[in-house]
């Protein structure tokens, strides 16, 4: 069993007592944007999503009561499918189930939560859940979507997302998701080469992204040993990048340089892009033998009989 990283001690039992609010708080938002349809028009959808994510993934770690907080995912989900169908579509109206009601909005050129870092973690739900609507939608998000992003993506960044859309894309073979992989890492390759490239996103390449390209070449070769492989390397890299507090250059304008506590960084505490890959791997039948608190085994393979879905929206309309 790979152990989560050590999360600097008080800091769970200290954000505790803020869960709830904050949550009752998004279950508040998300009644009144489901019952008006003008307000979702401009609400940042967004942000709630990510907020809801990353209070989910809290509960997760802090052992918290799974039929309370697992809903959370769940919107946390239809809230990013909607934001890049709005994105996607400007001047058009689109719908998006929030809960079990269908809301509507007309699409706009946005540039805030429209890059790679997003679309990959609500791809990754879509994997978890098996919601093929909502994978079909984020695919058809265009490239320039992406590209007009702030803050603009990096190549790498591009590389990686062409990637992750090869698998699993109904309409191509694994051997057109083998070349996309090897057109990544031969970015990746290019760029580790250039001296001038911030050390941080040498690591994010290194440590993260290659990692994950190696454990999807596993899997679309069908390799079980050679799978379990890498998800176990993928997953150490993960926890050891985790685990480091870093402290970014000083810049000429700042007084004090800025730093990354990246151990209690809840993106960190769930490898959300292992988690995805593994569901992937489960559905195509293999079998995989790694146990990491980074990936949970009754997440990955769907096992969410008994779990609420939703919240009873009227308590706290």
């Amino acid at each position: 069993m790979i152990k989560r990283h050590k999360i600097r001690e008080g800091f769970i039992e200290m954000r505790i007592p803020k869960l709830d609010p904050e949550s009752e708080g998004n279950f508040k938002c998300i009644t009144s944007i489901s019952n008006s349809y003008n307000k979702i028009g401009t609400y940042n959808v967004s942000f709630l999503g990510w907020r809801q994510l990353k209070n989910f993934t809290f509960s997760l770690v802090a052992d918290l009561q799974q039929e309370r907080y697992f809903p959370l995912i769940h919107y946390a989900r239809q809230y990013g499918v909607f934001h890049f169908k709005k994105a996607s579509n400007p001047d058009q109206e689109v719908k998006q189930l929030i809960g079990d009601r269908e809301v509507s909005a007309t699409g706009r050129i946005m540039r805030d939560d429209v890059g790679t870092e997003y679309w990959e973690k609500i791809w990754c739900l879509c994997m978890i859940f098996r919601d093929k609507k909502g994978q079909m939608a984020l695919l058809e998000v265009p490239k320039i979507v992406h590209e007009n992003a702030y803050p603009e993506p990096y190549v790498e960044d591009l590389a990686m997302n062409s990637a992750i859309r090869h698998m699993q894309h109904p309409d191509l073979n694994d051997g057109h998701a083998m070349e996309a992989l090897g057109r990544a890492f031969e970015v990746i390759k290019n760029l580790d080469k250039n001296v001038n490239m911030y050390y941080i996103r040498r690591e994010m390449c290194l440590w993260l992204y290659v990692p994950l390209l190696r454990v999807f070449g596993a899997i679309l070769s069908k390799d079980e040993a050679q799978y379990n492989k890498e998800l176990e390397d993928a997953i150490n890299l993960h926890k050891e990048f985790y685990s480091i507090f870093y402290y970014y250059e000083k810049e000429p304008w700042e007084e004090e340089p800025q730093e990354w506590d990246r151990p209690i960084d809840r993106n960190g505490w769930i490898a959300w892009r292992l988690l995805a890959a593994a569901s992937i791997a489960y559905d195509r039948g293999l079998n995989t033998t790694v146990e990491s608190e980074y990936i949970p085994s009754w997440l990955y393979k769907g096992e969410f009989n008994g779990l609420p879905t939703f919240f009873d929206l009227e308590k706290y309309g």
